[in-house]
């Protein structure tokens, strides 16, 4: 099983391929600490274990020949579902920690935010959602 940083960093890579600097940029720009212990130092640390479980790799970076990208591999792609399904394991043990009374409302916004991002990302793409 991966850590919930560990799903983190594949989640981000799933969305493109992308330099152990630009995981940083993103972490800290969605405030993805808030929720996920991943500080700086241990960006590559958590990429090192990916790697070692054949989910990423590097690759030469297209328009940079000195700087690599972390992609997916084939096994990373075929696995994402599963582990797509043990994030939402982890999603559902986080709403154990919401009251009872309360649970129903968060999982309306969730899905509300869900349904918004899904067709801002389908209109704009990852990189330019911030025309939506």
């Amino acid at each position: 099983m991966l850590t919930p940083a560990e799903l983190t960093v594949l989640g981000l890579i799933v969305e493109q391929p992308r330099h152990g600097y630009d995981l940083e940029q993103v972490i800290e720009e969605r405030g993805i600490r808030q929720w996920t212990d991943i500080a700086f130092s241990s960006i590559y640390y958590v990429l090192a274990k990916l790697e070692k479980r054949g989910l990423v790799k590097r690759v030469g970076h297209p328009e940079d020949r000195r700087s690599l990208l972390i992609e997916l591999t084939k096994k990373g792609r075929s696995d994402h579902g599963t582990l797509r399904g043990t994030f939402n394991e982890h999603a559902v043990n986080l709403m154990g920690c919401v009251p009872a009374a309360e649970r129903a409302n968060v999982e309306r916004a969730l899905l509300h935010l869900r349904a918004a991002l899904t067709t801002c990302l389908g209109q704009c793409g990852p990189d330019d959602c911030t025309k939506c």
